[in-house]
């Protein structure tokens, strides 16, 4: 395109380097990264590239943001709306408290352990806390990934939740007490820490109040847990009365995610041992976790089941006991979402 006044767009086009065919994306990236990191600082400069390799810089920086937006990137939009969506299910049916409420997320990651609790501070919850007992592997990248989530979320806020009807207005009103400058630096200001926190504390005894949380959810923490009796009276604790839990299970052999072309997915079922703990998990299937809940004085509401493995004789015969003897439905469900009440 011409104009005769201005003159010429500029023009772009790429091609790949074939010298670099047989490099992965995963290698290809790992050596800029690396380059970017152990440089001299003043070699890092783009200041004396040409405009075309301008562009193509600015491509890949975009490129790269939309092949991360995905589910299993816990910084990404993805992860947060799959997170949500865990919770807005059953507020849709029961109205789960979020205005001026406190939520706690136990087990909430060493990666982006404020990822849950900031979605609630941003659709109006007076209080966040995150607890885990690893502590985090990068603070500062967490906290300052939040300032890019409000700056996407506002823009559109369905892109993390979906039909829930919160406008930008409201996003940015509900976190008027945040200084988002700080906040994309990596800090919290001692403010903002009194509506978010992190703590590294075991679920058996946090430093939360008795009847402190409005809401405390749990995502794959639980089939982890050694002593489920004792996290779950942690649990019962820390909510108070008439207050709720979402907890998703999984129950599946977590070594079969990594090695599923030689475990099972209920490998672990097969195993005879006095531990508590096999391959990570302490096997309570998810349906075991009703007579659980209710033993410690939650009502459970409504269960999301959305896992499933077909369990014929020959499979439950390998298992030992008491799983050989489980119900159907107790072997074959392995993944569900339970939302509980507190009598």
């Amino acid at each position: 395109m011409t104009d005769n006044i201005y003159g010429s767009l500029p023009t772009f086009g790429l091609q790949a380097n074939n010298q670099f065919s047989d490099a992965t994306n995963w290698d290809l990236a790992a050596e800029l990264l690396s380059r970017f990191q152990h440089q001299n600082k003043e070699d890092i400069t783009f200041t004396s590239l040409e405009e075309s390799q301008l562009i193509a810089l600015s491509l890949l920086e975009m490129e790269i943001e939309k092949s991360l937006n995905i589910y299993e990137n816990r910084f990404s939009l993805k992860y947060l709306d799959g997170l949500f969506y865990v919770t807005y299910r059953f507020w849709k049916n029961h109205k789960l408290p979020i205005k001026n409420a406190t939520f706690v997320d136990v087990g909430c990651g060493s990666l982006n352990p404020f990822g849950l609790s900031f979605i609630y501070l941003m659709l109006g919850a007076k209080k966040a806390i995150a607890i885990d007992p690893d502590s985090p592997k990068n603070l500062r990248q967490s906290i300052a990934n939040l300032a890019k989530v409000v700056g996407k979320t506002i823009v559109n806020p369905s892109k993390v939740f979906g039909d829930f009807r919160i406008s930008s207005q409201e996003i940015i009103e509900n976190l008027s007490s945040f200084d988002l400058v700080t906040l994309s630096e990596g800090n919290l200001s001692d403010d903002n820490s009194k509506r978010l926190n992190f703590r590294q504390e075991s679920i058996f005894q946090t430093t939360l109040e008795d009847a402190e949380a409005d809401v405390v959810i749990s995502n794959s923490c639980l089939e982890h847990i050694s002593d489920i009796d004792l996290a779950c009276a942690e649990l019962a604790r820390i909510t108070k009365k008439g207050g709720y839990g979402v907890h998703n299970i999984d129950g599946i052999d977590h070594w079969s995610y990594s090695n599923n072309d030689h475990i099972h997915s209920l490998e672990f079922l097969r195993i005879d041992t006095i531990d508590k703990m096999i391959h990570e998990s302490n096997r309570i299937r998810p349906m075991s976790f009703i007579e659980i809940f209710d033993r410690h004085g939650f009502d459970v509401l409504e269960i999301n089941k959305y896992g499933h493995i077909d369990v014929d004789q020959e499979l439950r015969n390998s298992f030992i006991e008491p799983f050989r003897s489980m119900p159907q439905e107790y072997l074959e469900l392995t993944q569900a979402c339970f939302l509980v009440q507190k009598r």
